[in-house]
This record gives structure tokens, C-alpha cells and sequence, in this order.
């Protein structure tokens, strides 16, 4: 561009001028039409370069009326317009001529895309039924008039079509948009521009409303527009529940274990970016749609908040600091008739539902959401009788829940006999509740909702909050004609995408169910079955239970009880154990001295160790006796060297007696000795013990990281301790640290030696290979939640933290799947600890995994029915809109054919939009579903 830019400059400037026109005596190119009068009028918008006189160029623009025009003055090209040039424009006859026309004296100001026009018209006076009223001739002329009487504005579809997807998609308000038209008009302030923009804004609300009124059918409706029903202009979800379009007979008796594929899932959050300034508003101002879109009507719901008191204090049933808890007793600003909306979608396709939004005039209070989810539920799911309700305070709003219902809304929603409610928080925001509502009200361990995690109502703020921007200056009526136009875009929005959504989220379910099933199986196979048994039955009584807060939850975790003192006193003792193991001489056998040589392997190490912390003098001389015992433990085993060890070997007097000195094991022979040692006595004995040290040390692992995580949820996840308590609890995990490194480094000695001694895996067919893994860094991870994890390990791996996988999504690591689960893996609360007092920690590990398993699984099963109720729905939409343009004729017997045909041909276009959606739907999913073998039901139709 630089290079390009002087070029591109003067080419601009050239428009500016005559251009390569050939100039006559009087100063004027000649006409380019006629050649016969001088061509002055030059015309921005079309194609053509030449210039025309006045005639020719009202001739040329008698079907572009509204192109923007200049005149030659002899110096440059000066603002003009086709009114001055004479054009009158006809109306009545879609552009042809009257018989009758009827000259109006006044202009007609129209608002186009490139600008604002001032034009000259005539209306027709042929007296054809239908047509006489200038509104339906402005109309047929795809003009929209400001005015039903005598109309002097008008506004074109095209510029009405432009601001409405604009403001949509770039959040461009109204007052915006219509300066930037004048600015198109005259941007340096010669012409003077009639001001019309409430006439525009006007114009705006009826083409809004009466759009989706278009799109909702009720043009094809006898009754009209008047006699819309309440909540009929939605766009609703085609994924959800609908008992007349998409579920399928005999439902309601499908067996137990599929009811969750009937569920309605719903999100309820409250916003207060959409506020509304407190006005002196005119009374008689007109609403739209009130009530018919996803609104509730304001009459009947401000009377309920006028005859139940708002201001009532609301108790706090949780330890939760939502501001909605904190702040539900606060005064509201009077800067602000409504400080937000209150909303209800579902929670799984986040589409708005009718009447699912409320206003709050005195914020998030349990009289405006409880209005805006029963008027919903009266609305849209009368029948459905299993309901997930998500709020991030359900743990308050569920109290005395149905007592609210039975006293105040029994008039708007009438509870199912048999009816099954479920309430959950959305996983974000459980974090900051007590122990009791993360296990009462989590989704993770809640049947039924597959991997639903209900904070997807927040996405759908960030869309809507920009808009917050112009809406609080708009009257009442008005701000919620456009809060429902943004909602209806962005539930088609979803709609449209849908095939391309559903097939990413059952990639990922299919995939994510197999790993999660496979991780469950290796882990319950690791368990005793009769106390599998016995964890199925208690999680199936928990799941049953109708309130689970405060109840005893199989997913709690444990509270350990031992004291920071204890651990750390228990570590060192083992410590202090490891070092005094004494080397046994008499009746030295080849496996003892096998074994005696690791363990000295292991004293060594924690020689090393306990070196590097020598801090004063009487450390170092504890530190000199204890060097002094491996060295003659050392010399002792150096002794007996030669009885188990091959003759070949060239020994050599030992000089050190550090970490240096070397005690020969098979293992750590020259490598082109292994073949020939392999099957030797003492090789395969190293081989065993080597094998059963590894199963130990892991065993120990397992203990010290439950021992570690244990100790992180009563100090720091859940406890509130002073700083001198912090920093004992720092010393702590320094020595749990310790000891994991120590049994971490005895399982990698004995790996490298297994490797050393048997690389192909020959020794018992290589089970030892399928058995054991190098152990890495990331498999030093307890089976806990991953906050826990990152908090834990911040000092280790904080780069790390953000990358851990959720709650779902997470799996256990290898070690927790060796071998059986045994007591010494379990970190015991107190001496003398019960058998399920132990398991109690394998137990949250193992109905954790299941959990996670299970809402896979669900996952798969839910989204296959929701994929089919889509299609279902598309189909049923496009037979509905084709039977609206089989039935125009007998349902408007006296329109006019021109009309009629209108009609017809947009019920047959929007037919095809749904069957589109349709068979979008087949083309993306039916590879993957043939591929995966899945049992997809498609529809008879397709």
C-alpha cells in the first residue's frame, strides 16, 4: 500500500471531476444519452460515466428513484437531487404508469441506505381494490411509512433490512445508525437535511415487531397480528422437550434408566447490565408485544410485585458469598426503574424461552425469578414432570420452593402429580459454597444431567450486555421490543449452527466415554467386590434421596484428623527406621544378600539427603555415627561379595566410603554379562525382589499423596489458619515431600534395575512390563478434584495449574490401578481405624470415577436423543409452514391473488429453510453416526 498509495489517491480525486469527458464551447460535455443538450447531472450511484441533461436522466431513473446525484456548475460537482431534476415517482403500479395520477404538492421524505431523500411523487387514483390507501402504495414500493395518516416519511425495506443486522451483530443503536445515514446525506453541511429521527426510530419498531410477527406465521393467521398468543413470537429450541412436536409416544412409561432423556434442563442466572433509567416516561406510550415474546406481560407481573411485598428480607441458607446472597437485602438505586432481568434458558442449548426473562426492579429477588420461571414452565412445559433447575443460590431458592408455589403462582403453573425436581449449582460457581451444597447440588454427581454444566447462560450475557448500552434510555415498551428481537437472533443464531455444535460435542462423548469407562473399569478392578457391592447400594440411596443438604454424601471427602505434628513425626520415625536396619550376617543366603544390598541402596540415599540438611555442629556429629554404620555395614556385605557373585568378576579393594562405593547386584553388572546372567539363581532372585520393592514403594506413594492431599483440604482448602500455623503447615508438606521423594527414588531404582535385568520382558512373559511404567512427574497426582491438585503442588509445577483437565474430564493416574487396594495405601484418621473408616478415601475415589463414567455415558445416550428431536422439530416446522400455504386459500377466501401468492410463497421459503436445516443435519451426522455404529433414530420423513 505505501508504494501504491500517491495512485490510488489521484484515482480518487479523478471521480472528482469530468474525467476524460470531451468539453463543448458552452463549458459542458454533451449529453451522453441524446447528445444534443449539455450533460450536467452526473449520478454517484450507477455505473455509467457520462454526464446527461435534465430529461435524460430523469428517464434513465425512473425505476432508481433514490439515486444520489451532483451537477456541473462549470468548477466542480455540487450536491443535487433527481426532485430538482423533475423526477416524480409513481406509485400504486410497482413502477409502471397511471392512468390516474394524483400529483401530491408536498414532498415525501424517504431514508435509503445512501441517504436522505426528498422526492417527488404521485399516488395512483385508478380506484383498484386494495390499492388506494397511499400506505399500501408506499408499502408495494418497499417504502415504510413513518405515518398510517398521511404519511410525509417514509423509510426503505433495504436501509431497515441493514440497520437491523448491523445492531444485531456490531450493537449499533438506533442514533447511531441514522447520523451516520445523514452523514452519507451531507457530510460537509451545504444541504440542509430535514431532521426525522423519531420518524426512523418509529419506522425501526414496526418493522421489528411486525418481522417476527412475519417469521411466526401470524400473517397466515385469519385473526392477524391482534389476536397473537402470549409468547408465540419466540424462537424455540428444537433440542428440548416439546411434548406436542418432538417426544415420542409413550414417553412418560419409558424404563427407569432412560426417564433423563426427558428431562427439561434449565439455567437461571439474573443480569444487571440490562438496567432501565428511571424516567418521566409518557403513560400512553405504545408496547408492541407485550407478553408475547419472552417477556411476561407487565401488567399481571407488576401487580404480583405489587400486591406480595419485594422488599421482603430474603434468609440465607448457605455460606456462599454471591452477590446475589449478599447483596438480596440491599436497597436498590432509584437512578434505576429496573436494575436487570432475571432469566430461565435451557441449560444445555442456552436459547431464551417465552416469557423466561422478567425485569428487576428490586434486584435478584426470589418474587421476580420464581414469576419468571413458573410463568415459563406454565408457558412451555405444563406437562413435562422432570425438571433440572441450575442457579448459583439454589441452595437458598430451593427452600420452601414449593411452598412459594402453592401460595403465589398457582394461577400461572399447576406442579405435575408425579413430578420429579432436581437442583443444582453450575459447576463455576460451586466452588464458592460449603461442603454440604458441593455435594447436595453438584452436577458432576448428579444422575441424569450427562456432562450439563449450566454456566452457559453467562456466554449469553456477554452477547446481550452491549446492547445494555442504549436500551436503559428507552421507554419500557420499547427496550423490550429490542431485548426480544436480540433474543430471537440469537436463538436462530444457535439454531443454525446446531448440526455443526451437536457433532463436536458427540465426538467428544463418544471418545471421552470409552477413556472414562476404561479408567473406572481398571480402577474398580483394583477393589474388594463386596465393598463395591456395598458403595452401589449407598449411592443409589443418595441419588434417590429428594434433599440431600446435610445428608451424609458418598462424594465427601474424608476429614482427616491427625494433626500436622503426628504426620510429620510418623515421616521422621520411618525415616530414623530405614536408616537402623541392620544387615543380618548369619546364614547369608544369595536373596538375602540381594536384599540386604538394596536396603543399603535405600540407607545410602537417605544418608545423601540428611547430608545436604546438616544446619549445626551436633548435626554433623549425629550425621559421622551414622556414616560410620554403612560403612561397616558396607564392609560386612563387601565381605560376602564373592559367594553369590560370578567368579569372573575382578575385584577390587574398596578405597570410599560414600555414595561412591559400589555393591555388585546382577543388575548393575557390565550389560554384556545380562544375557548370560539372566537366568542365573541370583538374577531371577533380584528380578523377584526388584519386582515386590516396586509394588511396595507404590503402595507408599499412594499413601504419603493421600496423606499430602488430605492434609491440603483441612489446612488450606477448608480451613482458615494464621500465618504461624501456615508456616508449621509448610514444614510439614516439606517432610511429606521428603518421604515422597524417597519412596519415589527406591521405586525408580529397582524400575531401572527390572529393565537392566530383563529388557525383552522374558521373566514371567514380561507381566512385569504390563504391570509397571516409568514413573513420571505427572503421575505424582492424587485422585483428588484439580484445584486441590494445582493448590497442593504450586511450588512444583506452576505452569501447569491452568492446563489441568476439569472435573469430568480428569483421570487417574496408573499408580492408583496397580495391584489390589490394600490399608497401608490408606492414610488412617485415627489408631486404630475401622475397615470402612480406611476405604472411606478409595470409596470417594471410586464413586468419583463412576460419576465421571456415568455423565460420559449419559452424555452420549442424551445427545442422540437431543439430535433427534432437532431434526424431528425441523421437519415438523417445515410441515406446518407448508400446510399454512396449502390453506391460504381457504383461510383468506376474498384476498387478492397478488396477495395470496405472497403469502404462499413465503410459507413455501420458510418450509424449505426448515427442511434445509434438516438435511444439513443428515449430511454432517450420519458419517459419524454409521462410523461409531451408534443407535440414532432418524426420522421417518428423511
Amino acid at each position: 500500500f505505501p508504494l501504491k498509495q500517491d495512485l490510488l489517491l489521484r484515482e480518487w480525486l479523478r471521480h472528482e471531476g469530468l474525467k476524460d469527458l470531451v468539453v463543448g464551447p458552452t463549458g459542458f460535455p454533451p449529453c451522453a444519452k441524446c447528445q444534443l443538450e449539455d450533460g450536467i447531472l452526473a449520478c454517484m450511484t450507477c455505473h455509467s460515466s457520462g454526464f446527461l441533461c435534465a430529461p435524460c436522466f430523469r428517464d434513465k431513473h425512473q425505476a432508481q428513484p433514490l439515486h444520489r446525484c451532483r451537477i456541473w456548475n462549470g468548477k466542480f460537482l455540487s450536491p443535487y437531487s433527481l426532485e430538482r431534476a423533475g423526477l416524480i415517482v409513481q406509485l400504486g403500479h410497482d413502477g409502471d404508469a397511471c392512468d390516474h395520477p394524483e400529483l401530491k404538492n408536498s414532498l415525501l421524505t424517504v431514508i435509503d441506505t445512501n441517504g436522505i431523500h426528498r422526492v417527488r411523487y404521485a399516488t395512483c387514483g385508478c380506484l383498484i381494490p386494495g390499492r388506494s390507501d397511499v400506505v399500501v402504495q408506499l408499502m408495494r414500493a418497499r417504502w415504510w411509512p413513518a405515518s398510517m395518516f398521511k404519511p410525509r416519511i417514509a423509510v426503505t425495506f433495504a436501509v431497515l433490512e441493514l440497520y437491523q443486522a448491523l445492531s444485531i451483530q456490531g450493537k449499533v443503536n438506533s442514533y447511531d445508525f441514522y447520523n451516520g445515514i445523514v452523514r452519507l446525506t451531507d457530510g460537509g453541511g451545504v444541504v440542509a437535511v430535514k431532521t426525522c429521527y423519531k420518524s426512523w426510530t418509529r419506522c425501526g419498531r414496526m418493522f421489528r415487531h411486525l418481522r417476527r410477527a412475519k417469521r411466526a406465521g401470524r400473517g397466515h393467521d385469519a385473526m392477524g397480528v391482534g389476536h397473537t398468543k402470549q409468547g408465540e413470537l419466540v424462537v424455540e429450541c428444537p433440542a428440548c422437550p416439546i411434548v406436542e412436536k418432538n417426544l415420542p409416544e409413550g414417553f412418560a412409561d419409558a424404563p427407569p434408566e432412560m426417564q433423563f432423556l426427558y428431562v427439561l434442563l434449565l439455567a437461571i442466572d439474573a443480569n444487571f447490565k440490562l438496567k432501565l433509567k428511571q424516567k418521566n416516561t409518557n403513560s400512553d406510550a405504545v408496547v408492541l408485544c407485550d407478553g408475547l415474546g419472552y417477556f411476561p406481560p407487565s401488567g399481571p407481573y407488576n401487580k404480583h410485585l405489587n400486591d406480595h411485598d419485594a422488599n421482603q428480607p430474603q434468609d440465607r441458607h448457605c455460606t456462599s458469598e454471591h452477590n446475589a446472597l449478599r447483596h438480596a437485602n440491599s436497597i436498590p438505586s432509584k437512578r434505576w426503574a429496573v436494575n436487570g432481568v432475571g432469566a430461565a434458558v435451557c441449560a444445555r442449548h442456552l436459547l431464551y424461552r417465552a416469557h423466561g426473562i422478567v425485569d428487576l426492579p428490586k434486584g435478584e429477588k426470589h418474587l421476580s425469578m420464581d414469576y419468571c420461571i413458573f410463568g415459563m414452565l406454565g408457558r412451555t412445559a405444563k406437562t413435562l414432570r422432570k425438571i433440572v433447575f441450575s442457579y448459583d443460590i439454589v441452595c437458598s431458592w430451593s427452600v420452601h420452593f414449593f411452598q412459594r408455589l402453592e401460595d403465589l403462582y398457582g394461577d400461572i403453573y399447576k406442579l405435575p402429580d408425579d413430578h420429579e425436581f432436581t437442583f443444582v449449582v453450575p459447576k463455576f460457581h460451586l466452588e464458592a459454597h460449603g461442603e454440604d451444597c458441593k455435594c447436595a447440588f453438584n452436577l458432576n454427581y448428579t444422575k441424569g444431567v450427562a456432562r450439563t454444566c449450566g454456566e452457559g447462560i453467562e456466554a449469553g450475557w456477554a452477547d446481550m450486555n452491549l446492547i445494555g448500552v442504549f436500551t436503559r434510555e428507552m421507554s419500557a415498551g420499547h427496550r423490550h421490543e429490542i431485548i426480544e428481537d436480540f433474543m430471537s437472533a440469537i436463538n436462530f443464531r444457535k439454531i443454525k449452527t446446531m448440526d455443526r455444535w451437536f457433532l463436536q460435542q458427540l465426538t467428544e462423548a463418544v471418545k471421552m466415554k470409552a477413556k472414562m469407562g476404561r479408567d473406572f473399569e481398571d480402577h474398580q478392578a483394583t477393589l474388594p467386590a463386596a465393598r463395591v457391592k456395598l458403595w452401589e447400594e449407598e449411592i443409589r440411596k443418595w441419588d434417590a434421596l429428594t434433599d440431600k443438604k446435610g445428608k451424609g454424601s458418598p462424594y465427601r471427602e474424608p476429614v482427616y484428623t491427625q494433626s500436622l505434628k503426628t504426620v510429620k513425626s510418623a515421616l521422621k520415625n520411618e525415616e530414623e527406621e530405614e536408616l537402623k536396619r541392620e544387615v543380618p550376617l548369619n546364614e547369608m543366603t544369595a536373596a538375602t544378600y540381594v536384599s540386604s544390598v538394596i536396603a543399603l541402596e535405600d540407607q545410602m540415599c537417605v544418608f545423601i539427603k540428611s547430608k545436604r540438611a546438616v544446619k549445626t555442629e551436633q548435626d554433623e556429629a549425629s550425621l559421622a555415627i551414622k556414616q560410620n554404620q554403612l560403612f561397616q555395614r558396607m564392609q560386612a556385605l563387601e565381605s560376602l561379595e564373592r559367594l553369590p557373585t560370578p567368579k569372573g568378576r575382578n575385584k577390587k579393594k574398596r578405597t570410599t566410603t560414600g555414595p561412591s562405593s559400589v555393591l555388585w547386584l546382577p543388575s548393575n553388572i557390565p550389560s554384556s554379562l545380562h544375557r548370560s546372567m539372566l537366568f542365573s539363581n541370583l538374577a531371577l532372585k533380584e528380578i523377584r525382589i526388584r519386582l515386590a520393592i516396586c509394588l511396595d514403594a507404590l503402595h507408599d506413594i499412594c499413601r504419603i499423596l493421600r496423606t499430602r492431599h488430605a492434609l491440603y483440604l483441612t489446612t488450606r482448602k477448608h480451613g482458615h489458619v494464621s500465618q504461624r500455623y501456615q508456616t508449621r503447615h509448610r514444614s510439614s508438606l516439606n517432610s511429606i515431600r521428603d518421604a515422597l521423594k524417597r519412596h519415589t527414588g527406591r521405586y525408580r531404582r529397582s524400575y531401572a534395575a527390572l529393565v537392566a535385568l530383563d529388557p525383552d520382558g522374558e521373566f514371567e512373559n514380561g507381566a512385569w512390563l504390563k504391570l509397571l511404567r516409568p514413573l513420571e512427574k505427572e503421575d505424582l497426582r492424587a485422585p483428588a478434584d484439580n484445584e486441590a491438585v494445582a493448590e497442593e503442588e504450586v511450588d512444583e509445577v506452576p505452569a501447569q495449574s491452568s492446563k489441568r483437565p476439569s472435573e469430568g474430564r480428569r483421570t487417574m493416574t496408573w499408580i492408583w490401578k496397580v495391584g489390589r487396594v490394600e490399608k497401608r495405601d490408606q492414610p488412617a484418621t485415627t489408631q486404630g481405624a475401622s475397615d470402612d473408616e480406611i476405604f472411606k478415601f478409595s470409596k470417594i475415589d471410586w464413586a468419583r470415577a463412576r460419576a465421571r463414567a456415568m455423565r460420559w455415558d449419559e452424555q452420549e445416550t442424551l445427545l442422540l436423543e437431543e439430535m433427534r428431536r432437532v431434526m424431528t422439530t425441523h421437519l415438523f416446522t417445515a410441515n406446518v409452514w407448508t400446510q399454512r400455504a396449502l390453506n391460504v386459500r381457504t383461510e383468506f377466501p376474498f384476498l387478492l391473488g397478488d396477495l395470496a401468492s405472497g403469502l404462499e410463497a413465503y410459507a413455501y421459503r420458510q418450509a424449505n429453510v426448515y427442511e434445509s436445516l434438516a438435511l444439513n443435519c443428515v449430511r454432517k451426522w450420519a458419517p459419524f453416526v454409521r462410523k461409531h455404529s451408534l443407535a440414532l433414530e432418524w426420522p421417518k420423513a428423511l
